[in-house]
């Protein structure tokens, strides 16, 4: 027996195993109908099949703004000189999980900002979120995925109103050395965050950010493992992600 040939059997002898009921897709599935801001044109997918008579194949190209559906948003995106999208190695957007609940005060003001005293509640229960770890902040607001208008909380003045972080939780977990922070909104700024000033908190410190997750109601507090895994655009800022949790 070659090297090669024992060195692929002895592989495919200890390959762990996974457990699929232990995954948590946290993406939405994307389609022409995925809501985006005013003024962004939809994702599309543009499919080119075998023509008549032909065996089947089929080709497709992506027209897609770069926060359709889960997106990972790259420090450089908000902070000249931080890392781009290329720069993450995968041990970098695979960690420790946390989630924080604010799904109860996002439901009574759609404009809620997670505070510090969101973190210092949870981590009471939870212990403290140690460094390299992923903080995901629950709102609930995947629920509102059907419509543009609800999923952004468009009032009559059609500006969007929609959870997020405030600046200063953003600087603790810079503080802390996380390594990743997500919502299940569209952005950590909130609806009304003009000033994206969480999202440049956690740049300064080359900190990633994730946008419009799902499911992250299906996670506990601590004890999941995240992967969010973005497209390699060299030097690219933010970009369509696929990300996922496996259970403990």
């Amino acid at each position: 027996m070659s090297a090669f040939a024992l060195l692929s059997l002895v592989s495919c002898v200890s390959a762990p195993s996974l457990d699929e009921t232990k995954l948590v897709d946290l993406s939405h599935a994307l389609d022409a109908s995925a809501p985006t801001r005013e003024g962004v044109a939809p994702f599309e997918l543009i499919k080119t099949p075998a023509p008549a008579g032909e065996r089947w194949w089929l080709a497709s190209r992506l027209d897609s703004p770069d926060r359709a559906g889960a997106y990972f948003q790259a420090p450089l995106t908000f902070a000249e000189g931080r890392r781009a999208l290329d720069e993450f190695e995968p041990a970098r957007w695979i960690g420790p999980a946390r989630v924080i609940d604010v799904a109860r005060s996002a439901d009574r003001d759609r404009t809620y900002l997670a505070t510090v005293e969101d973190l210092r509640l949870h981590e009471r229960r939870n212990g403290r979120i140690q460094p390299g770890s992923a903080v995901l902040v629950r709102t609930g607001w995947d629920g509102r995925w059907s419509t543009r208008e609800r999923y952004f909380g468009l009032g009559q003045d059609q500006r969007a109103h929609h959870p997020g972080l405030e600046p200063t939780l953003a600087r603790e977990l810079a503080a802390r050395r996380v390594e990743l922070v997500g919502i299940d909104a569209p952005d950590i700024d909130g609806g009304l965050g003009n000033e994206q000033a969480a999202s440049r908190v956690l740049a300064a410190a080359d900190i990633a950010v994730l946008g419009n997750l799902a499911g992250l109601a299906a996670l506990p507090a601590r004890g999941a493992t995240l992967i969010a895994a973005p497209l390699k655009l060299r030097g690219g800022a933010t970009a369509p992600a696929r990300v996922f949790a496996i259970l403990p």
